[in-house]
């Protein structure tokens, strides 16, 4: 999420509203449920289910009975434990950052490949890690899926990864 946008709380809302749900549900019951007056508060209510839609938190269910649905029905179905609690994936991640640094520079795309995990996660944690010092932009290198380039990193001191990032 980008540092410049405020917070409202909307989400932890909707997922508390969601939690509670047994079967399937609308966004205009939700919107109803949350006391979200029409125009564009709901209209950042369906961007936000978009949102739990893409992190799986939530599925979009289909009636077979019906040929024409025109709202879309949705199930809450649990909040992911990898991607909140940051354990196994950011722990991949990290491991193959330092064993990518012994042998040379590497870049968010090899990562990716190696642990499988969502880019936008691998370069927040990137980010983050380059702010402390931890990493250091290396230079650029062309793109081996498409055009332009990307940056590539290498650990500063791989020692002190180990036990100040790895913990």
């Amino acid at each position: 999420m980008c540092s410049r946008i405020p917070k409202t709380g909307m989400a932890s809302r909707m997922r508390k509203w969601m939690e509670t749900q047994s079967g399937t549900f609308t966004s205009a019951q939700l919107c109803d449920a949350l006391d979200i007056t029409p125009g564009n508060e709901r209209d950042k209510v369906r961007n936000t289910l978009c949102d739990f839609l893409r992190r799986g938190e939530i599925a979009k269910r289909t009636d077979k009975r019906k040929r024409r649905q025109h709202s879309s029905l949705y199930v809450y179905t649990k909040r992911p434990g990898i991607v909140f609690e940051g354990g196994k994936v950011q722990e991949k991640i990290f491991k193959a950052m330092r064993l990518l640094s012994f042998h040379d520079v590497f870049a968010v795309s090899d990562i990716q490949r190696m642990t499988e995990a969502d880019r936008n996660y691998i370069d927040k944690l990137t980010s983050k890690l380059t702010q402390s010092g931890h990493l250091k932009k290396d230079g650029y290198r062309s793109r081996s899926s498409s055009f332009g380039r990307e940056a590539v990193y290498r650990v500063v001191n791989t020692d002190r990864f180990r036990l100040e990032v790895m913990k």
